[in-house]
């Protein structure tokens, strides 16, 4: 079995928090247990902190480089959110920069739509009311401070209060529930299975 070591850079501590969470129930439910052992390093995740999407837009390639250079990094999770029309063009650009500097094998990027809180009411619903069949409809006008106040109970919430939520909801994800209701989530899924298909070969 293969050890990777893995780190995150993204925008803000919900997508770390998420991510951390989802890596290692993501490998065993697409069957890759006792294949592929994925080790968090924490220092790297912590020490690359962003100051927005845009700053992980522009700084991934730098973020890499020196995970692999310093931190002996496999794999980089790279998170940042975007609205709809600009998500395809988004990753299509980060993906070529991977490409074109060789860490296409050391870089997964993930874009939640709008925000990563979308990914998480998804999975806050299904958790209260596991028999629901669809996710009520969110407003696509909705302000992300709004969906912010339905998932965290707060427009503006602090760490403090929104990491043990975050926390909490990514602990036991149902994939086919997220895959179904979430697009961009069903692109990250698809990439990340790609991914171990491709370098492990199963």
């Amino acid at each position: 079995m293969k050890t990777i070591i893995y780190g995150i850079f993204a925008e803000d501590e919900a997508n770390k928090i998420f991510m951390r969470n989802a890596l290692p129930q993501l490998v065993s439910h697409l069957g890759f247990d006792g294949v592929a052992d994925f080790q968090h390093q924490s220092d790297f995740t912590a020490m690359a902190t962003a100051k927005n999407g845009d700053y992980v837009f522009e700084k991934f390639i730098t973020f890499i480089s020196n995970g692999i250079k310093y931190f002996q990094l496999d794999l980089c999770l790279v998170g940042l959110d975007s609205d709809d029309d600009n998500h395809a063009d988004k990753h299509g650009q980060m993906q070529k920069e991977l490409e074109a500097s060789g860490l296409e094998n050391n870089g997964v990027i993930f874009i939640p739509v709008q925000a990563i809180e979308y990914w998480l009411w998804y999975i806050k619903v299904k958790t209260g009311d596991s028999s629901i069949e669809t996710t009520p409809n969110i407003d696509a006008t909705m302000e992300r401070k709004e969906l912010k106040t339905l998932v965290y109970g707060r427009k503006k919430p602090t760490n403090k209060v929104s990491n043990p939520i975050v926390e909490t909801l990514s602990q036991n994800i149902d994939f086919h529930w997220l895959t179904t209701h979430s697009t961009s989530f069903k692109h990250f899924y698809d990439t990340f299975q790609n991914y171990l298909k491709e370098n492990f070969g199963v």
